[in-house]
């Protein structure tokens, strides 16, 4: 088997795509949980006095809403419509958006290091990464000093506009209810923004930084779906106007 060959298997399965997709959001898990050095310095620390967060929906539920049920409904669309093997690429593109998004908050994260609004209630003191020390474990530590940007908000953002953008290339805007079925993920998104704040988990600019993440990486993501899908449309037009020219002429008296 040539090189060309084999090449053209993992462009053909969507192997290379999937690869890269799997990296970045390793990479992201892997920035996430690195630590933080003992003596470092939120460059941002305002607002850090509220009750203890709660948890609407809680980032588990998330993860499993845009990574398995907002991936099961692309793979589904996609072999409805064409069933191919280009369902491969199309989920690679999807996953990657939500990993890109990871990543992107994850990096900045380590950066900014903001800790999130309840740290005054759950370290006591003056919420510093100190007093906090004496009470959370690392991994803890490391989760409540990332809350800017909210990478909840991102990853749901993501998939959201991923999923609206990718519904409106088969449904298109026919009704008021296709337009409905549009928005609900969108709605998702801004449900899981909205969650973050109510419940303490993310300062209001954490929420709308990740949201923002979220639609340029999930944008960009729903690029090459959406030249696939043009592709196949196109493919598709010379057999149904063969159809149509076969048909009987009609006869006017």
């Amino acid at each position: 088997m040539y090189l060309a060959d084999i090449v053209g298997i993992l462009s053909k399965y969507g192997i290379v795509d999937w690869l890269v997709s799997i990296i970045v959001l390793v990479a992201a898990l892997i920035i996430r949980f690195i630590p933080f050095n003992s003596d470092f310095t939120p460059m941002i620390s305002s607002d850090i006095s509220n009750q203890l967060s709660t948890s609407t929906l809680s980032y588990a539920q998330t993860y499993i809403i845009t990574f398995g049920i907002g991936l099961a409904i692309v793979a589904c669309i996609w072999l409805i419509a064409f069933y191919d093997v280009n369902v491969f690429k199309v989920t690679a593109s999807y996953v990657f958006g939500i990993s890109a998004s990871m990543l992107a908050c994850a990096a900045v994260a380590k950066i900014i290091r903001r800790p999130r609004p309840d740290t005054i209630a759950l370290c006591g003191g003056d919420g510093s990464f100190l007093a906090c020390s004496a009470y959370l474990s690392k991994s803890q530590l490391t989760y409540q000093f990332s809350s800017f940007p909210s990478s909840e908000s991102a990853e749901a953002m993501a998939s959201a506009i991923f999923l609206c953008l990718y519904l409106g290339l088969f449904m298109g805007y026919a009704n008021n209810f296709s337009t409905l079925l549009m928005l609900l993920p969108l709605v998702f998104g801004i449900f899981v923004s909205a969650a973050c704040i109510w419940d303490r988990r993310n300062h209001i600019d954490d929420a709308i930084a990740g949201m923002v993440i979220g639609l340029i990486f999930g944008y960009i993501s729903f690029q090459p779906v959406k030249k696939v899908v043009k592709q196949k449309k196109f493919e598709r037009r010379p057999q149904a106007l063969t159809e149509t020219s076969s048909l009987p002429m009609p006869k006017y008296n």
